[in-house]
């Protein structure tokens, strides 16, 4: 699919899966063809539909968490898929933006600790600096 992505959209065209199972791999694999061209809105759409059919869908809900970054998506993603650090470092943006800068604070943390990118540590530290300038 990452090679050929438009070889592989064409090949799904009409292809749809008999079990809840197979329409969420079907979608995956729509989503990862359409990210490979760069069309970020219909990935999203297909893979929201593969979270639909299937809430424990570890791929495509750390997928929808990275891009849309919405905090129940991302928590519903870490703990699907708890070693990912880029799912991690978006629930931290997430919760940052929502205002929960502690608990902000623990997933750049994880994020920063599962991987040691310098961007995920520099939220980490950013957001340690923010609840220190908070106080208690």
């Amino acid at each position: 699919v990452e090679e050929h992505p438009r070889q592989a959209l064409e090949h799904l065209d009409g292809v749809s899966g008999r079990s809840p199972r197979e329409q969420r791999e079907v979608h995956e694999v729509r989503a990862r063809a359409l990210l490979g061209m760069d069309r970020v809105d219909e990935a999203l759409a297909e893979l929201s539909k593969a979270a639909l059919e299937d809430p424990e869908a570890g791929w495509a809900n750390a997928q929808l968490c990275v891009l849309r970054a919405t905090v129940e998506v991302c928590e519903r993603a870490s703990r699907l898929s708890p070693t990912d650090d880029g799912v991690w470092n978006a629930l931290g943006i997430s919760l940052a933006g929502s205002g929960d800068l502690p608990a902000a604070f623990e997933a750049f943390e994880q994020a920063c600790s599962l991987s040691q990118d310098p961007a995920y540590c520099a939220n980490a530290a950013r957001a340690r600096k923010d609840l220190d300038a908070a106080g208690p």
